[in-house]
Formats: structure tokens, C-alpha cells, sequence
């Protein structure tokens, strides 16, 4: 579309409100497709090793085994001492242990899970919920802060389900072990912080990350510059950016990637795990059976266990491969989308359809690729889907609107060109754009020549509005006939109308359609007198000449334009023909070459006259009907 005229102000308007549309659009459902983007970004990166994690699920396996769930505590205890005695940084029970729970007859199955968990670094899990609680059992470790204090918002409850008292008494640590989800249930995050009440607690994954480190508790630093999130937080020698959420987005596993970190406790238990298994890791226990309603969906595996999670979240943590989405996103990503969309209005408004929905792919493309680069360099999520839609969306609506106009404009062209030439011929000219010139050729062509008696006198004493408007309406009408009959309007001089049959399309009857129109053009004429402002202001008779000769057709003039014209005596013929209409109170007069081609026509002749620079020549009139 490069060099069209700019659209009119309306279509402007139109854009922009599009675009605002597709804007506020964005803005209003921008979160869960960013979510689901943020999942096929996250799906782009390595799974970090797990190293030196290990989860020991509660399968169905071992509940095959062992027996339906909640064990008896003196089986917990076996279970953790097993663990424990190959001296693991840190065994995180993702199970709430509330309560005394089940036992075995005559055992003291509480204290020797007390002591189990006394015997090794043990974080317990506790969950949230809205009813205020007794005080927990244990304090949770301090919270530090050096320099400013972060502006976190954490998750809040009023209350939580804590373990039984005896047992947190005995635990190295004690985390929220609670996941939220989206509107669909899908879990992206894990707390690292929550408030219940009035404390601050850690989650479950940041407090098996404290003990493992042997830190005493966590230090925020203030707002991080490097991730430009909320604060820094460190954990021993982890030091990692935390957003304003106090959560973790982690990059979820799948069962692929469970099996090479995960033993069943049924297998523990039975002695078939061998010693060293978990030597210096981090061992996460958790229920995985299906039938304990641990499950939830994340954006690898719709049925993940809870632990597997956990253990995600904790293994990112350990590696530093925690994906950050800095606090100043949401403002580089309103920009970016407010850009686009300038963008795309201009792509659609400059170029052709194909090209502008290229380059503007191109640049989305672009987008998309440096938030992944982003992502693999530096671990910080920012949005590719919204301005990338911002800038198609803006792209394809801007050359819709745009195509329409052109659509419109092009419509009305050749309505105009359809007043003034055949239908075929303007028909051909759309079929051939490219066809830029007619070249000259011979053709046997008839002419219509018209002319207003008495107009020059006329127009000079009326009011040049009323004769322009009048001129008009009468023009409309004859080009209408001549154009309905096949013909082509040459030119419009004054009051005159030239026009042409047989060129530059074939018509097989042309005269017989010249003279026909010409029949046409008396009748209405004699109408069009009557109407009232041709009546007031006189208008007088229209004369026609008609006549047939071969003549040179074809395109002349410039660059800038171009005329589709004849020449030949035929041409001049017709003319003087017209002008003896006045001497011979006639209105058609017909020369013999084309009386000769419209044997199916009755004439009567007006005698054999002498035409200046033509020579003498019968003249014929159709006779009325």
C-alpha cells in the first residue's frame, strides 16, 4: 500500500480504538496466557540435576505392603531411622503429623518417633487454613533483614494445622507444606514465606533448604538490582532473588524425571534399599499413591505428587536455577505492548497485506525469542506472549480496516469509470491491472456525437451552480444509455457528450447500438426538459449525429494521463451530422455507412447534403415507431 493517500480521519479513529481494544484485552485475560507462556518458556530449559536429592514416596507399592495410610508412628520411626542412619543433610516429612495418630498395642510408637526424629535434622509440614489456632509448637527461625526491609506480600492464614506438639519440640524445623493453585487448580508456585497471623513462617522447601545448609535462620538484603525483585534472600550459601510474593516459580518435572530421585519406603522398609542411598542429600518423604489425594496438576503432569513438587522446588533452589519475574515486568511488558501495537497499525497501514503479517511475524518472533534468551541468560521470565499478540493482532486489524477502505475506494472508482465507459471494458481493466496502455489499432467504429440547442446562451444568463448541477443530472442520464448500449464516453466537452461503440471492445451490432442509444437519449431528454428546474431554465433539444468509418484507436497522452481516443473522418462526420440536425429541424441524423450496418432499423431519408470537409452524403433518420 506504500504511496495511497492516508486514510481519512474516521479510519484512524477505528484503529486506535482497535487497537485500545486489543490492549485492554491483553490486560484482561493477559494473566493466564502469561501463565501458560511462562510454562512453554520453562519447558524450553533443562530440568536441574537432582543431585543430592532424593524422594522416598509412600506408594502404592508400600501401602500394598504395608498397609493402608496413616501408618502406625512405630512404622514412621522405623522408616526415619532407616533414612537417618545414612546420615542425610536433612529428611523433610512432607506429611502433617497431627495429633498422637495411630498405634501398635503396647508400643510407645510417639515416643519412638519422637526420638526418630530427634536423631536426625527433621523438618515437619504444617498446613495452612483460615481458623485461628493455638500458638505453634515451635517458633519459626528468624527473618533478617540488612539494609531496607523488602515490601513482601506473602500468602496469609489465620491459622495452621500444626504436628503434634511433641514431635515439633524434636524437629530441626518446621514449613507451610501448603500449595496454592490457579483458577484451575494448577500449581507454578511453592511459598517460600507465609503469614499465619501475625508470624512470619517459612515454606516448606526454604526451611529444608535452611537446615540442609545448617543456616540459623534468613536474611533478606533489600530490593536485589541484579533480578530487580523484591529482596535478596540468602540461605547459608544459597543467595537467590525473591519476588514481592514470597514465592518460588520452579520448573516442574515429570515422571521421567522422578524415577532417577525417587525410592519407595516400601522397599526401605523391607530392607532392599542398600546403605549410603542417602548419604549427605536432602530426602523429601511424601505420599505419591494415588488414593492419599496428594496429587496436583502442574504444567508438566496433570497428577503430580505433592512431594515431587516440593523436591522441584528445593533441587531449583540448591542449583540457583530459580526463574525470576522482576518487579518492573509488568512495566516493560505495558510498554512493550503499547510499542507493538504502534507498530503493527504502521506495518499494516504501510504495507501490503502479505508483507506487513511478514515482518510483523518477523518482529513477534523477535520478541519471543529474546524473552527465551532472557530466560536461559538470566533466569528472569518476562512476557512473549502479549505483545506479540498486541502486534499481530494491531497488524492484522490495521490492514483489514485498511483493505476494506481500499476495497470501498476501489469500488467507487470504477462506479465512476462504469458512468463513463462500457461495463466490459471497465471489467477488463480490473481483470488486467497490469495492462497499463492500449496500443493504436484500425477498427470500424460508429460514433455519437450530442449537443444542447440553445445551451451557451442559456448557461450565460443563469447562475453557474444551477447550470453545473443541471449539466450534471443531464450528463448522468445520457451516460448511463450510451454506457447500458455497449458504448464508451470518449469525452465531455461543454454540453456535448462524444461517445464510441465497437472500441475497444467488440460489438458485433455496433451501429444498430449506437443508434438505439441514440432513440434512448431523445426520449429521455424530452423527459428530463420537464422536470421542473430543466423547465425553468429553457433547456433546449439534443441533437445526435451518428456515424461509422474506420479510424485509429488506442491510449495517447502522458505519464500522468492518458486518453482512450479515435481518429478519423468518421469522427468529423458525426460531428457535422449532429450540427445539420438544426438546419433540418431534425434531432438524429444518421450517415449511410451506418445506416448500411442497421438493416433491421427503418429510416427515412432527409435528402443528400453537402458536409463541410466531408463532401456530399445522404442523411437518414430513424423513422418513429
Amino acid at each position: 500500500m506504500t504511496g495511497t493517500k492516508s486514510p481519512p480521519k474516521a479510519v484512524l479513529t477505528c484503529l486506535v480504538v482497535a487497537v485500545i481494544a486489543v490492549l485492554a484485552a491483553l490486560f484482561t485475560g493477559g494473566s493466564k496466557l502469561r501463565e501458560t507462556a511462562f510454562d512453554w518458556m520453562l519447558g524450553t530449559t533443562p530440568v536441574p540435576p537432582a543431585g543430592d536429592i532424593r524422594v522416598v514416596a509412600i506408594d502404592t507399592k508400600a501401602l500394598a505392603a504395608l498397609g493402608p495410610w496413616p501408618w502406625p508412628r512405630n512404622r514412621m520411626a522405623d522408616l526415619i531411622a532407616r533414612i537417618g542412619a545414612d546420615r542425610p543433610r536433612v529428611i523433610v516429612l512432607d506429611i502433617l503429623l497431627s495429633g498422637p495418630g495411630r498405634t501398635d498395642a503396647g508400643v510407645d510408637a510417639n515416643a519412638a518417633l519422637g526420638s526418630a526424629i530427634a536423631s536426625s535434622p527433621v523438618v515437619l509440614a504444617a498446613l495452612l487454613n483460615d481458623v485461628p489456632a493455638e500458638t505453634a509448637p515451635k517458633p519459626p527461625p528468624p527473618v533478617l533483614f540488612a539494609g531496607q526491609p523488602a515490601a513482601l506480600r506473602p500468602w496469609s492464614a489465620g491459622g495452621a494445622l500444626w504436628p503434634f506438639e511433641p514431635f515439633a519440640k524434636q524437629a530441626a524445623g518446621i514449613g507451610i507444606g501448603s500449595l496454592a493453585g490457579d483458577s484451575v487448580g494448577t500449581v507454578r508456585d511453592v511459598p517460600l514465606f507465609v503469614t499465619v497471623g501475625s508470624d512470619i513462617y517459612p515454606g516448606l522447601a526454604a526451611e529444608a533448604v535452611r537446615v540442609a545448609e545448617g543456616a540459623a535462620g534468613f536474611i533478606l538484603t533489600g530490593r536485589s538490582q541484579l533480578t530487580q525483585t523484591a529482596a535478596r534472600l540468602e540461605i547459608g550459601s544459597i543467595s537467590l532473588g525473591l519476588p514481592t510474593e514470597g514465592s518460588l516459580r520452579f520448573r516442574p518435572s515429570g515422571p521421567e524425571d522422578w524415577a532417577g530421585r525417587t525410592v519407595s519406603a516400601g522397599d526401605i522398609l523391607a530392607g532392599a534399599v542398600g546403605p549410603g542411598t542417602f548419604d549427605g542429600a536432602i530426602v523429601l518423604v511424601g505420599a505419591t499413591a494415588p488414593e492419599l489425594g496428594t496429587l496436583r496438576p502442574t504444567a508438566a503432569n496433570p497428577v503430580t505428587p505433592g512431594v515431587q513438587i516440593t523436591a522441584d522446588a528445593v533441587t531449583a533452589m540448591m542449583a540457583g536455577t530459580v526463574p525470576l519475574r522482576p518487579d518492573t515486568a509488568p512495566v516493560v511488558e505495558a510498554a512493550a505492548r503499547s510499542l507493538m501495537a504502534i507498530l503493527g497499525v504502521f506495518l499494516g497501514w504501510r504495507l501490503a497485506p502479505g508483507r506487513s503479517l511478514g515482518t510483523a511475524g518477523i518482529a513477534a518472533g523477535l520478541w519471543v525469542a529474546g524473552c527465551l534468551a532472557v530466560l536461559h541468560g538470566a533466569s528472569l521470565l518476562v512476557d512473549p506472549a502479549s505483545p506479540a499478540i498486541a502486534l499481530m493482532s494491531a497488524t492484522v486489524i490495521s490492514a483489514t480496516t485498511l483493505a476494506v477502505v481500499a476495497r470501498r475506494r476501489a469500488a467507487a472508482v470504477v462506479a465512476q469509470f462504469r458512468q463513463r465507459l462500457a461495463p466490459e471494458i471497465v471489467d477488463r481493466i480490473v481483470s488486467k491491472p497490469g495492462v497499463s496502455r492500449v496500443e493504436g489499432e484500425r477498427r470500424t467504429v460508429t460514433f455519437l456525437f450530442t449537443d444542447l440547442e440553445g445551451f451557451t446562451a442559456m448557461a450565460l444568463a443563469q447562475r453557474p451552480e444551477d447550470v453545473v448541477a443541471l449539466l450534471q443530472d443531464y450528463f448522468q442520464g445520457v451516460s448511463a444509455i450510451i454506457t447500458a448500449a455497449g458504448g464508451t464516453i470518449d469525452k465531455y466537452v461543454g454540453d456535448a457528450v462524444n461517445a464510441m461503440f465497437n472500441a475497444p471492445n467488440d460489438l458485433a451490432d455496433h451501429a444498430v447500438r449506437a443508434i438505439e442509444a441514440a432513440q434512448q437519449i431523445q426520449k429521455f431528454t424530452e423527459e428530463f426538459r420537464m422536470r421542473p428546474i430543466p423547465h425553468s431554465l429553457g433547456l433546449g433539444r439534443t441533437r445526435i449525429g451518428i456515424e461509422t468509418g474506420e479510424v485509429i484507436v488506442g491510449d495517447v497522452g502522458g505519464d500522468t494521463r492518458r486518453d482512450y481516443t479515435a481518429y478519423g473522418t468518421a469522427i468529423n462526420t458525426a460531428a457535422r451530422l449532429e450540427a445539420l440536425n438544426a438546419r433540418l429541424g431534425s434531432t438524429i441524423c444518421v450517415g449511410p455507412a451506418a445506416r448500411s450496418l442497421a438493416p433491421s432499423l427503418r429510416f427515412v431519408s432527409r435528402g443528400i447534403h453537402d458536409l463541410k470537409g466531408i463532401g456530399s452524403l445522404e442523411v437518414f433518420e430513424p423513422a418513429e415507431d
